[in-house]
């Protein structure tokens, strides 16, 4: 190839991955502030304004608090840096596929992640995910160039790697996986320089001690109890499932994701089979993807529940890398053009039915995530209705910081109220009495104009949890109810 057709191809391919950035970009802008903020991003905003509540990860807080200070708190400004990380790292997969396998792999593998509803959910959402991916495919990314004798990534690598354990939990697996990578990979150290290189990297490696201990305090309450369910081994296949097509699609579509996954998986392992150092390179992307899964895997199922797809979203490029492997391979003849035609046919889909607000399979397919409900009708009328001598009681929690985060009154508190023969549902322990948890029986003594019971379920469909029904019957039976209505699927009972 000369030098004229060698540059016409690196323009044809940067400008190839500028479209596919661009349109990444693009759908994670779509409908961007379309939905009020739900429980886990109101969580995040006042958390990002509260630092002495913090056991998070402190990094997102920090950028969530300082750009929203600086640009204000609105649906679509204040979701922007999760879309920003998102969407810089479909250059980042790219420059990860080139490097270890060529060019079209690079493409495939940034067409994938920039399209895959799955990623799109989390950029479009105030939490720590899309930052936390980044980060940790940056430090793999650096450590591919330290194991390719390139020593003075050492610090670029412990650095991302800083970043990314200050985004996630999860990154303490995907750090191990590194470690054992680097046994594995990197050449014995002989000498002063990669000496050096190490002892930088255990020094600022010792760094995350102060937050470690956090993590260990946050660890030893889950221990204590936590709401996520033992993963089976369906677990696993649903993770790959919607690492690929997202949570919006049906049961028989997911099948069908199944079978494009191993053909893909598949053809990879043929297009480089006959390469030794591809074939080391699919491996190590394999294990990248694999081992820190199937140890969260085992840790939940031996120790205790955590289990849980978006937090395992760190380890999600490596399967978009492993399976555009197999599109290069695919792709030579005509039924691997049919397959790749069929995962496009997929993506769009998914993407419609995420737009669409639709999530028509079980629970557990989308275990902890929700479509986002309206909020801001029901504060809207609470607020029009609320005098300064009522109490707001919630027996549903999951519209609570909504209020906090949303609400312009300030001189009305807000309450829970609960059943104490019921366990809460989000530790499995029973309720703690205090000054604004407040058991049902004790609700009728509160000195109060009037009591409000705002009560729903998780998924604002217009019934109630257990737990709100329960406060609901003994406040039927013991006050009177002067008006009930039907908000967005929450209801609300006013009690005289």
């Amino acid at each position: 190839m000369n030098k004229e057709t060698s540059s016409n191809s690196a323009r044809k391919q940067k400008m190839l991955l500028l479209i596919i950035t661009l349109g990444g970009l693009f759908l994670r802008l779509y409908k961007l502030g379309y939905h009020d903020f739900w429980y886990d991003e109101a969580i995040s905003l006042l958390l990002s304004q509260n630092y002495e509540r913090i056991w998070d990860p402190p990094l997102f807080l920090i950028i969530t608090h300082s750009w929203t200070k600086l640009f204000g708190c609105s649906e679509f400004i204040a979701r922007l840096p999760s879309v920003i990380f998102n969407t810089l790292s479909i250059p980042l997969i790219f420059l990860f596929g080139r490097k270890l396998f060529n060019k079209k792999v690079g493409i495939f593998s940034a067409l994938l992640l920039a399209l895959s509803p799955f990623q799109l959910w989390y950029a479009q959402e105030i939490r720590h995910y899309s930052l936390s991916l980044f980060f940790g495919l940056l430090s793999t990314y650096f450590l591919i160039m330290v194991i390719q004798n390139k020593p003075k990534y050492w610090l670029y690598f412990t650095l991302s790697s800083a970043a990314a354990f200050y985004s996630g939990e999860f990154h303490i697996f995907l750090l191990i996986t590194q470690i054992l990578i680097i046994s594995l990979f990197l050449p014995p150290f002989n000498n002063k320089k990669a000496r050096r290189n190490l002892l930088i990297f255990l020094i600022l490696m010792a760094g995350f001690l102060p937050w470690g201990y956090i993590y260990f305090r946050k660890a030893g309450y889950i221990m204590k109890g936590f709401w996520l369910p033992r993963p089976d081994l369906s677990s696993l296949v649903i993770t790959f499932e919607n690492f690929l097509a997202g949570y919006n699609l049906k049961q028989s579509h997911y099948f069908l994701v199944d079978i494009l996954i191993l053909l893909m998986l598949g053809s990879g392992y043929i297009k480089v089979s006959k390469d030794r150092l591809l074939k080391n390179n699919f491996y190590m992307v394999l294990f990248l993807l694999l081992f820190p899964i199937l140890s969260i895997y085992a840790f939940s199922r031996l120790v205790v529940p955590i289990y849980l797809d978006r937090a395992l979203i760190i380890f999600s490029p490596y399967l978009y890398i492993a399976l555009a492997a197999g599109m290069n391979k695919l792709l030579e003849n005509k039924f691997g053009l049919l397959v790749c035609s069929l995962v496009l046919s997929i993506f769009v889909l998914s993407l419609n039915y995420y737009y669409q607000d639709l999530m028509p399979t079980e629970f557990k397919h989308h275990l902890g995530t929700y479509i986002k409900k309206p909020v801001k009708p029901l504060i809207e009328f609470v607020e029009e209705n609320l005098s300064r001598e009522d109490i707001i009681g919630f027996s549903n929690h999951s519209t609570l910081p909504c209020f906090e985060l949303y609400s312009k009154q300030k001189t009305n508190e807000y309450y829970r109220f609960f059943d104490p023969k019921l366990l809460n549902t989000d530790t499995k322990r029973p309720f703690q009495e205090s000054y604004y948890n407040i058991p049902k029986h004790k609700i009728p003594g509160l000195k109060a104009a009037r009591i409000w019971l705002i009560a729903s379920n998780w998924w604002h469909d217009g019934n109630l949890d257990e737990q709100s029904e329960s406060v609901k019957r003994y406040l039927d039976e013991k006050m009177n109810l002067i008006m009930q209505k039907n908000i967005e699927g929450v209801k609300v009972y006013i009690y005289k």
